[in-house]
């Protein structure tokens, strides 16, 4: 890992003397991103990180110095009391140029490093500049998305067992959530959805207490972690006999979906790819109840760039793993949506999430 890691490292300093920014400051706390894990692969929920030609450094207060040493090939501070004042007076003073995380540092942690330094140093939005870097995957962190997607399907596979008329969402999400960590997640990646019925018709309906009743179709959005990536998988099921026009929009869904995914390649923008699933969707007739783009980027956030939607015009980097997850939604009766996970090489496109995508019937 800390050949990774310094690779991750020396590829953020490169971006950096392009743009003659002297530093970066990373942070993590409860309202920050991952961007930390990235570069230093401490996984705490409190700590900093230097990244600068000179020094690359992290600093953890007394929870996390054991913690910090085994998992961090970076320099390391042991400081007793995580309070700014105790390393940006010692090692943020002789840049002129900081980048920092304008979309997750709040205001107030900002003011108060700001503090410390000197007036003529000049802060530097970089999340673009990351968000970049972090597109392209490795191997290792391929191969951790595909391990990611075996055991939420496996834990889907089980959890399709045990789905009984009368139970509601919740208990349905609670056991395919209990079947992951069973199977080694060290978390859900996400809140769960479990949409039955009428409420499959909405795109991000997290399970609630409405029972599953026979003749519905049952839309699973589901994912893991897994050595901190993540799977983000949606499968719809029928509880009994579907209608034939549950199976008519199933087969649409599914046929928008298999287009996309095999059209998808590195260099073609988000659009690009998000235009092939929308046109056929629109020409077969449920172009208005496709609402969302086709899909987004995932690994270490289950919600990262690249987008795959009518927004990005950009090319899809070598590297990206991304999602495709067209979907029909029909207000007050039911919902479609598919998604695998795929990964964009540079001649040839690895779908992850092995897992067929025929319309299963419980």
């Amino acid at each position: 890992m800390k050949e990774e890691i310094m690779s991750r490292v020396n590829k953020l300093l490169a971006s950096m003397r392009a743009q003659s920014i002297d530093a970066v400051l990373l942070a993590t706390e409860e309202h920050s991103t991952k961007n930390v894990r990235y570069f230093s692969n401490f996984s705490g929920s409190t700590g900093y990180t230097l990244i600068a030609p000179d020094k690359q450094m992290i600093f953890t207060d007394s929870r996390y110095w054991e913690q910090t040493q085994a998992q961090s090939p970076l320099a390391f501070e042991k400081i007793k009391e995580l309070n700014p004042r105790a390393f940006v007076s010692r090692y943020f003073q002789s840049y002129k140029r900081i980048g920092f995380e304008a979309k997750a540092m709040t205001v107030d942690f900002f003011n108060v490093f700001k503090a410390y330094l000197p007036p003529y140093v000049e802060w530097i939005p970089i999340d673009g500049l990351i968000s970049t870097i972090r597109c392209a995957k490795s191997v290792e962190e391929k191969n951790k998305v595909v391990e990611a997607n075996k055991i939420a399907i496996a834990a889907f596979k089980e959890m399709i067992g045990e789905l009984k008329e009368g139970m509601t969402e919740k208990e349905a999400a609670t056991i395919l959530e209990f079947r992951m960590m069973k199977l080694g997640a060290e978390d859900k990646a996400f809140g769960t959805i479990v949409a039955s019925g009428w409420r499959g018709a909405l795109p991000h309906g997290v399970a609630s207490d409405k029972k599953i009743e026979k003749g519905e179709l049952i839309v699973f959005d589901f994912g893991c972690f897994l050595e901190g990536y993540c799977s983000d998988i949606t499968r719809t099921i029928a509880f009994g006999k579907p209608s034939e026009e549950m199976i008519a929009v199933y087969h649409i869904v599914k046929e928008a979906q298999n287009r996309a995914e095999r059209a998808a390649k590195s260099g073609m923008s988000g659009k690009e790819v998000d235009t092939i699933a929308r046109d056929y969707i629109t020409e077969m007739g449920y172009g208005e109840y496709f609402g969302h783009g086709l899909g987004h980027g995932i690994g270490l956030d289950v919600h990262e760039e690249p987008r795959v939607s009518q927004a990005n015009q950009t090319a899809l980097q070598v590297g990206a793993i991304v999602t495709i997850e067209p979907g029909v939604y029909l207000p007050n009766r039911f919902g479609v949506r598919i998604e695998n996970d795929v990964f964009l090489g540079a001649e040839t496109t690895e779908v992850l999430t092995d897992f067929p995508t025929d319309l299963i019937i419980v």
